[in-house]
């Protein structure tokens, strides 16, 4: 399932301001560059001059939290979503991450399963937030972690 997803895409879009909420703009002090930062629903919205950057998890922005699976119909159907709320042209967009994921349900706790996993030769293992273990290298990361202890956490 896809969840999480960052988009750029290289242009003006200020015009979409009046539909972001808490709308926040930072001067880069070493540029001069204002920075706009913004949301729409769940997703995050950062504007530079030449820039757009968005960012979020496009099961939370159906569903309302990221445990539903998303099907591709409706993958599309949120990127189509977005586009008209945004008056955005999606298309011309740049996919620079995408968060796949998978839930399973699982007979012990998440943590019983992590010496499981062992070590890998390309990726360094951490663990984080009580319940959850990362493997990573600069350029990949793999993510497993107790999905209800993450929705229960508050924000």
């Amino acid at each position: 399932m896809i969840d999480t997803v960052h988009l750029y895409a290289k242009g003006c879009y200020n015009y979409i301001l009046p539909y972001l909420n808490n709308v926040k703009e930072k001067i880069d002090h070493q540029t001069g560059e204002i920075v706009t930062y913004g949301s729409f629903k769940n997703l995050k919205i950062t504007l530079r001059s030449d820039i757009i950057f968005i960012s979020g998890s496009l099961s939370t922005y159906l569903f309302g939290c990221n445990i539903n699976p998303l099907l591709r119909k409706q993958i599309k159907q949120v990127i189509e979503d977005i586009a008209e709320n945004l008056h955005i042209p999606l298309k011309t967009f740049i996919v620079s991450r995408i968060d796949i994921n998978n839930n399973l349900i699982m007979k012990n706790n998440v943590s019983a399963y992590y010496a499981s996993l062992g070590e890998s030769n390309y990726l360094k293992k951490y663990y984080y937030d009580k319940e959850g273990l990362i493997f990573k290298n600069n350029t990949r990361s793999m993510v497993f972690y107790n999905k209800l202890f993450q929705l229960k956490k508050p924000r």
